[in-house]
């Protein structure tokens, strides 16, 4: 599948089914219009609240877009597989005053394939700006992953009737 800019579309297609981990819901809000007035890791000051504001409809257009299956391929990430955990990347390529936002997604397959369910909203320091900035990540992959596997059980449960 392909875009008229030229870049490859995402391989998930079109996800009308949607579930957002409530952690997920806050940790959107503690990232942007909830975010602290500290320095950005970059040394600029912290942006004002219209910014915070319009930093959340971008998150959200992103997630809008995951669904209708528009999501290009540098904006993505595949950072599991089996159960499959997408990473969606915000801004591309490059950092926002030295912050990188991911919005961590699972894509499942099989009888949840129409699915996408919206599991850690995060950001981490850019790499150049921070010595732990892959510690960061990996906890929010590990967070997305263990979110993942929760909302497979039950829903498994569910349609088991357990």
């Amino acid at each position: 599948m392909s875009h008229d800019d030229g870049y490859a579309l995402w391989p998930f297609g079109l996800r009308l089914q949607s579930d957002v981990n409530p952690g997920f819901t806050q940790e959107l809000q503690e990232i942007t219009v909830g975010a602290d007035a500290a320095i950005q890791p970059d040394g600029s000051p912290a942006p004002g609240a219209v910014d915070r504001t319009l930093l959340r409809q971008e998150l959200v257009a992103l997630m809008k877009r995951a669904h209708r299956g528009t999501v290009r391929e540098i904006e993505y990430e595949v950072v599991r597989e089996g159960d499959r955990v997408v990473e969606l990347k915000y801004p591309r390529p490059g950092n926002l005053q030295g912050w990188h936002y991911r919005l961590y997604v699972g894509a499942p397959d099989g009888r949840f394939a129409d699915w996408l369910v919206w599991l850690v909203a995060s950001r981490k320091p850019d790499s150049t700006l921070s010595k732990i900035w892959d510690l960061i990540q990996n906890e929010h992959v590990t967070a997305a992953v263990a979110r993942l596997k929760v909302w497979i059980v039950a829903r498994m449960a569910d349609r088991s009737g357990c």
